[in-house]
């Protein structure tokens, strides 16, 4: 489990049991061990915690 002050929550299930270390898909990623999400690719300047203009509210759909 990461430290919930670096990490958000996952914006899917709002699970807080995330791997900021995963390799693959020829990168790193984050993959949240609750639901299964992952992302995004860590080379490509976008980190877990960059949601524009989204909030994430921990709600199931």
């Amino acid at each position: 489990m990461t430290n919930p002050s670096t990490e958000k929550p996952c914006p899917f299930c709002n699970g807080k049991d995330l791997d900021p270390n995963r390799w693959g898909m020829g990168g790193q990623y984050t993959l949240c061990r609750t639901c299964g999400a992952f992302g995004p690719d860590a080379s490509s300047g976008i980190t877990w915690n960059d949601r524009s203009g989204q909030e994430n509210k921990g709600e199931k759909q």
